[in-house]
């Protein structure tokens, strides 16, 4: 019992650290944004910028070249293997995200072949892990940056509730208001009677709606169940 509360306690934990670095991780993408767009030559906040006018255009190029590449990529999608899960792990840990409940066999991994090994790279992971024997959680959805708004997300999600496994079976998720939309084109609804959500989803709720009221201020923490589901 005190080893399953534990475990319980720092899956919480590393959740609610994942919201602190998301929403920071969107500031700085937000303001890079702002600064890359054509008000920078004017704008005080952004003179630094203006010592070293080259480097900016050079680093300007350099992104947009690695976005053209990926643009390219073919893309393939897959069920995990034990041989990925070191890089699961990885992406896990630079999204600062639960690295806990990783088991290769729930996760589907979007592959692309730009990379220069012939094993090709992953960019893209997800997973959907039992609650119980009748509650199931999708989670761990997480796409690399530059390979970000391809619809990438959304395969993802599609090819795990494909699984008729998953018949008859009440799938739920975590996640913060700004990421609504993509769940909802999924089937995914707020979900209704909180009597209704499982319990472990109800104690993370709890614990990360203080944590996302300090790091996403105005952002609420939601529980979504897919509709279609019954």
């Amino acid at each position: 019992g005190v080893c399953a509360c534990w475990v319980t306690m720092v899956g919480i934990a590393g959740f609610c650290v994942g919201i602190c670095v998301e929403d920071k991780l969107m500031r700085t993408q937000k303001d890079i944004c702002w600064r890359n767009s054509v008000r920078w030559k004017s704008s005080s906040r952004c003179m630094n910028f203006s010592r070293d006018r080259t480097a900016f255009a050079r680093m300007c190029v350099d992104r947009l070249d690695a976005e053209s590449n990926s643009a390219s990529a073919r893309l393939t999608f897959r069920n995990a293997t034990g041989a990925d899960l070191r890089t699961i792990r990885k992406l896990v840990l630079s999204e600062s995200m639960n690295p806990l409940f990783l088991e290769p066999k729930n996760f589907i991994v979007a592959e692309t072949d730009d990379d220069q090994s012939s094993e090709g790279k992953l960019v893209g992971i997800g997973q959907i892990r039992a609650l119980d024997s009748e509650n199931f959680e999708l989670a761990t959805l997480i796409v690399l940056p530059e390979y970000r708004s391809r619809g990438i997300a959304s395969s993802i999600i599609t090819k795990l509730l494909s699984n008729s496994k998953l018949n008859q079976k009440q799938i739920f998720l975590l996640c913060l208001e700004r990421s609504k939309g993509l769940y909802e084109r999924a089937g995914f609804r707020i979900a209704g009677e909180s009597s209704a959500v499982p319990l472990v989803l109800r104690v993370e709720r709890s614990l990360g709606f203080f944590v996302a009221a300090i790091a996403a201020p105005g952002q609420e923490l939601l529980v979504m169940k897919l509709s279609n589901k019954t």
